[in-house]
């Protein structure tokens, strides 16, 4: 996917064209996407370290397992995956605000093809200077790792002989913090009575999550957000005794390993036997809106908070918030005119 700028300008500063490679997961658009979606990411070796025969076996027979649930996911969120969309958006407002002198592109990790094609067009376009963005504020293997690594085997199967920066991580840049403070601070103002906030950040088995600062990155981007609102946090389990404004928890979980805890539903499940009536969900690992937070938290969440009779809210991602569009420009510029 490759979005240009709409002006005359050739796109070069300096002599040497630049570009952006936005990188994402990507989602299935429809349901015969499902199964391969989900086979590239059980067979990723980020995620599972076996010989590659024994990951592709593996991944096959967990995506055919995986796929009529996923399915029933999507069918009960009412749409395939947005997070196309919606990436495609944040490329074209941080080529809006870029202006002349870059391109900007977007690849999907888990979708072989549209990287390629990333990649072709890079190289079509005479980019001489390359960055590479990955959508995940906090970095990890698992994500972060993994599409970079995707991402330059496409571009030197496509021949790209340019050079190529990265960025690894944004949680600290004051737009994107910003971006989240101002989402969160409107939905904290609208509220009728004061809400538990819950930082929501997507989960990690724990033998993963040991191999890189994920876990240390979601907890500093936690308590940044909070401390620029003056709200409380505790970085503990959650407890039925003694008040609580606000806790990191993580969701996602799937199969039996041991993930990353609190998990979102033990917070809920927990504050739900003391006198809380009303929680605030704020995803900080996510820019974009998908299953996650369409599903496991409008929906899941939703349901088990209003079954214990707490009323539910949640903060919209940052998607195109133009602080955190601000944000990703700024990464660009000083990557790649600095």
């Amino acid at each position: 996917m490759n979005h240009g700028n709409g002006h005359n300008d050739d796109g070069t500063r300096g002599g040497v064209r630049k570009g952006v490679l936005l990188l994402n997961y990507g989602g299935p658009r429809n349901e015969a996407e499902i199964f391969p979606f989900l086979q590239e990411i059980f067979g990723d070796p980020a995620i599972f370290r076996y010989p590659a025969w024994i990951r592709k076996r593996l991944a096959r027979h967990l995506a055919a397992r995986r796929t009529p649930v996923t399915a029933s996911i999507y069918g009960e969120m009412g749409r395939y995956s947005p997070i196309w969309e919606e990436t495609g958006n944040q490329a074209r407002a941080l080529q809006s605000a870029l202006g002349d002198g870059y391109r900007v592109f977007t690849g999907m990790r888990y979708f072989p093809d549209d990287m390629r094609n990333a990649a072709r067009n890079i190289l079509d376009s005479g980019i001489g200077e390359l960055l590479l963005l990955p959508l995940f504020p906090q970095e990890s293997e698992t994500t972060t790792g993994s599409a970079l690594r995707a991402a330059h085997a496409s571009l030197k199967e496509a021949g790209f002989n340019g050079s190529i920066l990265e960025s690894r991580h944004f949680f600290r840049e004051p737009g994107f913090l910003q971006a989240v403070c101002s989402l969160l601070g409107e939905k904290l103002s609208e509220a009728e009575e004061k809400p538990r906030v819950i930082f929501c950040a997507h989960g990690l088995p724990l033998k993963l999550a040991l191999r890189d600062n994920y876990q240390d990155q979601v907890r500093e981007t936690a308590k940044l957000v909070s401390n620029k609102l003056s709200i409380i946090l505790s970085l503990t389990s959650p407890s039925v005794n003694g008040w609580q404004e606000a806790i990191l928890a993580f969701h996602g979980k799937v199969g039996p390993m041991r993930w990353l805890k609190p998990s979102v539903e033990e917070t809920i499940e927990e504050w739900s036997k003391s006198d809380c009536r009303s929680v605030l969900l704020v995803p900080i690992s996510f820019v974009s809106e998908h299953s996650e937070t369409l599903y496991e938290m409008d929906i899941l969440y939703r349901e088990l908070a209003e079954s214990s009779g707490i009323k539910f809210s949640r903060v919209q991602t940052v998607r195109c918030h133009p602080l955190f569009i601000d944000a990703l420009a700024e990464i660009c510029r000083r990557k790649l005119d600095g």
